[in-house]
């Protein structure tokens, strides 16, 4: 039997969590194993916590591999022993996690490299570990820390492998090692932790195997690492929060509330329900090994329930240790089987993050939900007796670890709009387009549909998932949009966080430079005058490289509310990819992930809206106003994507001698995070005849009751347009510093008797910045 449990713990707040893989589908098939290397003597006591296999790989010009070895000559990709002052030299990180400087040592390997030589295994680079022991009942919990960096990275796995020392030792088969983990995804430069607790009663050996990406992926020429540090081995039971059940209930205990207990078992006695063994013991065909289970024969009657409830932990917001995500295997099998649900019992309240109900057939099946909560909390499987004695419900191995991920399967969330999109869309949907609101549809699609990226899914791992993706079907212009709308969710005091994971590519860059697109994410609610009011959250411009990214955001609203994706196509000849998955609601505060995405208070691209800046000409003949398809200035292009519509600009027009005025102000800016000086940057064109035409900004009290030029007004910045070409307008970038002393808005005002000036991509930065176009003044 092998039982085993895979939690992550990280440094950072927030990352994704990978995907645990079936056991019997190693990349590696019969390899030479241990070839020519001396193991100790193992002592036969269970007890034994195989020491021998620790490592932290030394520092400065001790550094090693310790006991840990490449596995001869059977595979050509070599893991590296090396210290962070070598990493701009050979690869890997710039420091350790143990000594925590560019002295420390580590292993790692260079994703890039390519086979030099034939061996059975290319595809690779895997280290063993020296030969341990039988772990024992309570089993082994093996810590170590891990980064995972560039292009040609694609994921780092743990195996199990069964010594048989009967066989011929140079062709050895892996074809059968156990993946205890599997980890895919980018650490973003940082050092991640990981804790895997397993079983198993013979001897064996670990193996840590670094996969790249395909030798067909043109991403394999660039430079990447996978890395491993500090590995320990202890007791099982100090995996804390993780259950094999091999030992009993470790921390979880029955509840008298309950008409009866979980038990623990190795087998069914009927085969008609239940398990014939253990969720790893049934793949792996060991003897050894324990459930958790219900017995739903007499005397139980339907709707008995059995509560099994894990220690207290704490919130999920303290310590910024974020969300959870909670793992288990379970067998519902029989004509008789009711439900299994799982719930967060924070305070008095038990919250459902988890159901299934009815027959699942005889087999195991992993189950995961994300866990949160803002005070303690404990976990609690509930098992249901169905309608006959046929009702035994198992499960098997749970895990916790840090980190947000998807409910599996998706029929067991109980909440709506979790999806990982593996079956259908989870009740997300287009608007009609008779709504007439966007011009694009969302498609659920696959990387094995065809598609030249993503090549795979973020769930999977694999060409075979799904995930959701901006269509380019009857894509008419530059700046065409789609939006992908949930369900009606209910609105809460509690405050409450979206995360996903979002793909943004655009392969081949024009000479005019990025023009890939927009991915924004909105809420939706209707006000107390029944007026649909759309709110941004997260927006994201052009994106990132080729490989999935994690993204969150906060979504806390009182009001019953509806979240929106909104993918916007750039210029129409962009070649690039937006795709979204594994979207997940959870309880808790959260920062915007990835930092550009954040909505800053007066940023605007007005590619929907004026963001909050508003007229304030008092009711004069001319404003700023938004360009549209059949009004815009001189056939101008917005800057963003090169669409014909999506910036702001007045244009005043024959009037004779005479100037006037319009004027837009913004909304209140504010310091944070004690910035005293923001940098406002944006892009102009001019217009018309410019001898008279004129930009101006002015820094405004936000106490001020007029919303024109006013005696405590500072002028920062004007602009002339005399020295410009405006007859054949095009798009400058101009910048000026904000002082942030106090609140203040910003006045932009324009003049002119037969010109404009058109404004595009507001952005605010912190610190100060020199007075762009340099030809630009403060206003006198």
């Amino acid at each position: 039997m092998l039982g085993f449990i895979l939690t992550l713990i990280c440094s950072s707040a927030v990352f994704g969590l990978p995907q645990l893989e079936k056991e019997s589908e190693p990349t590696t098939v019969r390899v030479g194993s241990s070839v020519g290397r001396q193991f100790p003597a193992l002592s036969r006591n269970p007890e034994d916590l195989n020491t021998a296999a620790n490592c932290d790989f030394k520092s400065d010009a001790e550094v090693s591999m310790c006991g840990w070895d490449n596995l001869g000559n059977a595979t050509v990709l070599k893991w590296i022993a090396s210290k962070g002052a070598d990493a701009y030299w050979i690869g890997g990180p710039r420091t350790d996690t143990s000594v925590e400087n560019e002295n420390g040592g580590y292993v790692f390997f260079e994703t890039s490299t390519l086979p030099q030589a034939e061996s059975t295994n290319t595809v690779s680079a895997m280290i063993e570990s020296p030969l341990l022991g039988t772990t024992g009942s309570r089993g082994h919990c093996v810590t170590f820390s891990y980064a995972i960096s560039g292009l040609s990275a694609d994921r780092l796995r743990i195996l199990l492998h069964p010594v048989d020392y009967r066989e011929d030792p140079d062709s050895a088969d892996f074809s059968n090692d156990v993946v205890l983990a599997s980890l895919l995804d980018d650490t973003r430069g940082a050092w991640k932790s990981a804790k895997v607790m397993y079983t198993f009663p013979e001897e064996h050996t670990l193996i840590i195997e670094a996969i790249p990406v395909s030798e067909s992926n043109q991403a394999r020429r660039y430079r990447g690492y996978m890395a491993v540090d500090d590995i320990v081995f202890k007791a099982g039971d100090e995996c804390s929060g993780h259950c094999t059940f091999d030992s009993g209930l470790c921390g979880f205990k029955n509840e008298a509330e309950g008409n009866f207990n979980w038990e623990v078992g190795r087998g069914s006695n009927n085969p008609n329900t239940g398990p014939q063994r253990d969720h790893s013991s049934f793949s792996t065909n060991r003897i050894t090994g324990a459930f958790a289970f219900i017995d739903a024969s007499y005397p139980r009657r339907p709707d008995d329930r059995a509560l099994l409830t894990s220690e207290e932990f704490p919130p999920t917001d303290e310590d910024d240790q974020g969300p959870l995500c909670l793992r288990f295997w379970t067998h519902m099998f029989g004509n008789g089987i009711g439900s299994l649900n799982v719930y967060v019992r924070d305070g008095e309240t038990d919250r459902k993050i988890w159901g299934l109900t009815g027959d699942a057939g005889n087999n195991w099946y992993m189950g995961q939900a994300p866990i949160s909560s803002i005070q303690k909390f404990k976990i609690v499987f509930e098992g249901v007796v169905g309608r006959n004695s046929l009702g035994n419900i198992a499960i098997d191995d749970i895990s916790i670890a840090p980190g947000v991920c998807p409910t599996a399967p998706q029929v067991a969330a109980p909440a709506l709009g979790d999806c990982a999109f593996e079956d259908d869309e989870c009740g997300w949907s287009n608007p009609e387009k008779r709504e007439n609101v966007d011009e694009l549809d969302w498609e659920r699609s696959a990387a094995a549909e065809g598609a030249r990226f993503p090549l795979a899914d973020h769930t999977t791992g694999t060409d075979l998932g799904f995930f959701i993706q901006l269509s380019k079907d009857n894509l008419q212009k530059a700046g065409d949009r789609a939006f992908f709308v949930s369900r009606e969710l209910e609105g809460s005091s509690i405050p409450r966080c979206l995360s996903f994971w979002f793909y943004m590519y655009e392969p081949i860059v024009d000479n005019t430079g990025p023009n890939l697109g927009k991915l924004a994410v909105w809420t939706r609610t209707i006000d107390s005058e029944d007026n649909l009011v759309m709110t941004p959250v997260w927006r994201l411009h052009n994106g990132f490289g080729p490989s999935w990214a994690f993204a969150q955001t906060q979504i806390s609203t009182d009001t019953t509310f509806q979240v929106v994706i909104e993918g916007v196509w750039g210029n129409n000849r962009a070649s690039g990819f937006i795709a979204v998955d594994d979207v997940t609601f959870y309880q808790g505060n959260c920062v915007t992930v990835p930092e550009p995405a954040s909505i800053v208070t007066g940023e605007c691209t007005f590619d929907r809206d004026s963001c909050g800046w508003k007229n304030s000409s008092n009711g004069e003949s001319f404003d700023w106003r938004m360009a549209t398809l059949t009004k815009r200035p001189a056939n101008l292009p917005d800057k963003t994507y090169g669409a014909p519509v999506g910036y702001a600009y007045f244009d005043i027009f024959n009037t004779g001698s005479r100037t006037d005025t319009v004027r837009m102000i913004s909304p209140v800016l504010q310091s944070k995070d004690s910035i005293d000086q923001l940098c406002f940057s944006f892009w102009f064109a001019a217009f018309g005849a410019g001898e008279s035409t004129l930009l101006k900004i002015y820094s405004k009290d936000d106490g001020e009751d007029s919303e024109t030029e006013g005696e405590s007004d500072v002028p920062i910045w004007e602009l002339n347009a005399a020295k410009l070409d405006t007859a054949r307008p095009d798009w400058e970038p101009a910048q000026v510093s904000v002082n942030l002393n106090r609140k203040i808005r910003l006045l932009i005002v324009g003049e002119a008797s037969n010109g404009g000036f058109a404004i595009d991509q507001l952005t605010f930065s912190p610190g100060a910045c020199k007075v762009r176009p340099e030809s630009a003044v403060p206003a006198a």
